[in-house]
């Protein structure tokens, strides 16, 4: 589903404000790379992740193309498999050059799950 940058900026400060741990994957198509952590900063333009240990990762959100949100709870049953009992929801973040950031809040293990 398509989301506005507005509406892609409520998530990320919603999963801010409830210290939801994120699981971060960028992809060029060339290679991917991920990081497990939180939000350590938000405003309108951009976004800082800390990762454990001493690692982090920061972007513009003002260059950011096009977003996508995914309730993954929604999907069949495959998609949800594939995705693991921790994560729920999927933030996509395009950008121009072809790359692409996948943002997952992890559910902690006391939340139900399927």
């Amino acid at each position: 589903m398509r989301a506005s940058r507005e509406q892609a900026f409520d998530l990320l400060s919603k999963w801010k404000s409830e210290s939801k741990s994120v699981l971060v994957i960028f992809s060029d198509g060339d290679a991917t790379a991920f990081m497990a952590g939180s939000i350590a900063s938000l405003s309108k333009d951009s976004v800082e992740f800390e990762g454990l240990p001493h690692s982090g990762l920061s972007m513009l959100l003002s260059v950011v193309e096009e977003f996508d949100f995914s309730d993954i709870r929604e999907q069949p049953v495959e998609v949800r498999m594939a995705h693991g009992r921790l994560v729920d929801e999927l933030l996509l973040l395009k950008f121009s050059s072809g790359s692409q950031v996948r943002i997952h809040p992890l559910r902690s293990e006391d939340e139900p799950g399927d």
